[in-house]
C-alpha cells in the first residue's frame, strides 16, 4: 500500500496566493489589452515578435510566449488582418518570418506605456528590496534561479 504524503498548509497558502496575484496581473493586462482591441495573448505575440528582433520565425514567437498559446498561427493570421504584423517566407519555405508593421510598432508602443505606468503603481507598496526578493523566490519557484 502507497502511503501518500501529508499536504503542507504553507505550501497550499502559497499555491493559493501565488494564483491569485497571477489572476490579478492577467486582469490588469486584459484590461489595456482589450482598451485597443486586443486580447492580452495577441499582444504578447506583438512583443515577442518586437523582442525576436527584426524577422521572427514563428517558432521563436512560440518560445517567448508567457505561456503556451494554442494556435500561434491563427494568431498571427489576425493580427495580418489587422495590418499590425506581416508574414513572408523564409530561405526555408516552410518557415514563416513574421515582423511588426508600422501600425503595429505604434500599437504596441502604446500598449506598453499603459501598461508601463500602472506597472509603476502595482507594486508601489512594495520597496525595491522587497520587489528584489519577490523576483528570486519566483525564479526559484519556477526552477531557474
Amino acid at each position: 500500500m502507497t502511503r501518500r504524503k501529508k499536504s503542507n498548509p504553507s505550501e497550499q497558502i502559497l499555491i493559493r496566493e501565488v494564483r491569485l496575484t497571477a489572476a490579478m496581473l492577467k486582469r490588469e493586462y486584459e484590461q489595456f489589452t482589450k482598451i485597443h482591441g486586443l486580447s492580452t495573448t495577441q499582444f504578447f505575440v506583438l512583443r515577442a515578435v518586437r523582442s525576436a528582433g527584426s524577422a521572427a520565425p514563428v517558432a521563436e514567437i512560440r518560445k517567448r510566449l508567457p505561456s503556451q498559446a494554442p494556435d500561434v498561427s491563427r494568431l498571427i493570421d489576425r493580427l495580418v488582418r489587422a495590418k499590425l504584423v506581416d508574414r513572408r517566407e523564409g530561405d526555408d519555405r516552410r518557415t514563416m518570418l513574421v515582423t511588426l508593421t508600422p501600425s503595429g510598432e505604434m500599437l504596441l508602443d502604446e500598449v506598453e506605456r499603459a501598461v508601463a505606468s500602472r506597472s509603476d503603481t502595482l507594486f508601489s507598496h512594495m520597496s525595491p528590496e522587497d520587489q528584489s526578493t519577490l523576483i528570486e523566490l519566483l525564479q526559484r519557484a519556477r526552477g531557474s534561479g
